[in-house]
């Protein structure tokens, strides 16, 4: 981002271009968090999924 301001500073549309993809790729990494999340838990035993709820 700070490339995206330092290059041209009155380039709104790179910087609008640069943020979509920040936040594209924040999204990836959301997603994929919440996959690995769902595929752990899974594989827990219902007593390790209760002392995971009390935490």
């Amino acid at each position: 981002m700070h490339d995206a301001f330092s290059a041209n500073p009155s380039d709104d549309a790179n910087a609008r271009k640069v943020f979509a993809e920040m936040e594209g790729t924040r999204k990836a990494m959301f997603e994929l968090n919440l996959a690995t999340y769902k595929q752990a838990y899974e594989v827990l035993t219902p007593d390790q999924r209760n002392k995971l709820a009390r935490q």
